[in-house]
């Protein structure tokens, strides 16, 4: 069993991602560097041993900041997907790659894109997506 703190990751979600930064001629090093590090550190496990409460890629993420009061929901995304405006965060972003895989109840540092300073605690955990890879589909399964 794994603790908070900890980072999951589905093995398809892991798959992908590798293949995504192998093949990923637009990312600054930068920012690949964050979700290099989530890939290299992160707990591999089957699909159908993934834990409920853990971030996937395609989950919907609700967070709150310390005033207890504000709270946001985003939903992970690949890059080719993002829309930060409208909430689709790329799991290339700071926050993105600080909360793939964790789960709720977890202090996230990284800036979220809510524009707020602070540390957040994810509160809820939902599965939102089954395809988080392209604009497109993204937006027909939020709108279906």
């Amino acid at each position: 069993m794994w603790t908070n703190e900890e980072t999951v990751l589905t093995a398809s979600d892991a798959e992908a991602l590798a293949l995504m930064l192998g093949d990923c001629t637009r990312c600054s090093p930068g920012r690949a560097q964050g979700l290099i590090g989530v890939l290299q550190t992160a707990d591999i496990v089957p699909d159908a041993s993934f834990p409920a409460d853990r971030v996937p890629m395609g989950a919907a993420v609700t967070y709150e900041h310390f005033d207890g009061v504000t709270r946001a929901r985003i939903v992970l995304v690949y890059p080719g997907a993002a829309a930060p405006e409208t909430g689709l965060v790329s799991v290339l972003s700071p926050f993105g790659a600080a909360v793939l895989g964790r789960a709720v109840g977890d202090v996230i540092e990284a800036p979220p894109p809510d524009g707020r300073r602070g540390p957040v605690r994810i509160t809820r955990v939902e599965r939102a997506l089954r395809s988080a890879r392209t604009k497109d589909a993204v937006e027909e399964e939020l709108h279906a």
